[in-house]
């Protein structure tokens, strides 16, 4: 057979390849960043449905993982490691500002923060409980961390004054530290304080309330294409909206729906972009 016979049949062959879905033409896995607000292995857990039905989605293989930190994690976005990324909403607009991911997403309802005492705290007064004590947290990049500080500030408790922190670090969680004795009070999102084991959880009592902060967002690296963007953004709201998956997905993280991103919402956090290189920067 000719020579001449085989380049118009390779040209008919890279014309059918570019008209496939996004998935098929590439070949590694889809690479889906989560920012570990809990420990990965309970987020590797809580994401199992998502990663299920991307992978069937997509006809394309995803690899889900998260970093060790929230500064390892914001480092490796920097890097480019992450096709796909699920952050903070305050880590991902410094996300956006500084490496050009794309918010797509937000997850729904916004995250309540909490003032976390053990069950047994009879006193009703934060500044009675708190004021001279150690307080714990895990993540002191989070939006909730930095408005659970701002909030104690408002009663008069202020780190380097009257109150000692105690950061959590690696598996542990600061119910545990609570339990210990290590500390009084912890500031926590309702997520982490639902990923403490049932048993833990009845030990705690969620104190305050302080304040609801805007929700997760998922955002796209500036290496997909625009097709390849619009197409799991579709796939996403479908998985939140119609799937056995997303039920089973919403089941165990606690969140309710996923919906397209406010990005009004999203620019109203640059206040918090300084706070929040500062403490990833640690």
């Amino acid at each position: 057979m000719s020579v001449t016979f085989f380049r118009p049949l390779a040209a008919l062959l890279i014309c059918l390849t570019s008209l496939l879905p996004a998935g098929y033409a590439q070949a590694g896995p889809l690479e889906v960043g989560i920012l570990p607000n809990v420990s990965a292995r309970v987020l590797m857990q809580q994401y199992q449905p998502m990663q299920t039905y991307l992978d069937t989605r997509l006809e394309r293989k995803t690899a889900f993982s998260s970093a060790p930190d929230w500064s390892s994690f914001y480092q490796r976005a920097g890097e480019g490691r992450y096709d796909v990324i699920v952050a903070a909403s305050n880590v991902a607009r410094l996300i956006q500002k500084n490496f050009g991911y794309q918010p797509s997403l937000s997850y729904q309802p916004d995250v309540p923060g909490l003032f976390v005492t053990l069950a047994t705290q009879q006193e009703t007064s934060p500044q009675k409980i708190i004021a001279g004590q150690t307080l714990a947290f895990a993540n002191p990049a989070s939006l909730v961390a930095i408005e659970g500080l701002a909030w104690l500030k408002t009663l008069g408790i202020e780190t380097d004054k009257n109150l000692s922190m105690l950061r959590v670090k690696g598996e542990d969680s600061v119910g545990n530290i609570l339990l210990r004795g290590d500390a009084v009070a912890g500031i926590m999102s309702m997520g982490e304080f639902m990923s403490h084991p049932e048993d833990i959880r009845k030990q705690l009592k969620i104190h305050t309330r302080f304040k609801d902060v805007p929700s997760f967002v998922v955002m796209t690296s500036p290496k997909l294409s625009a097709v390849e963007r619009d197409a799991l953004t579709r796939d996403l709201l479908f998985f939140a909206q119609s799937t056995p998956e997303g039920v089973e997905f919403f089941k165990r993280t606690g969140f309710k729906g996923i919906v397209p991103v406010d990005e009004a919402k999203l620019r109203a956090l640059d206040q918090f972009n300084e706070a929040t290189r500062e403490a990833l920067l640690r």
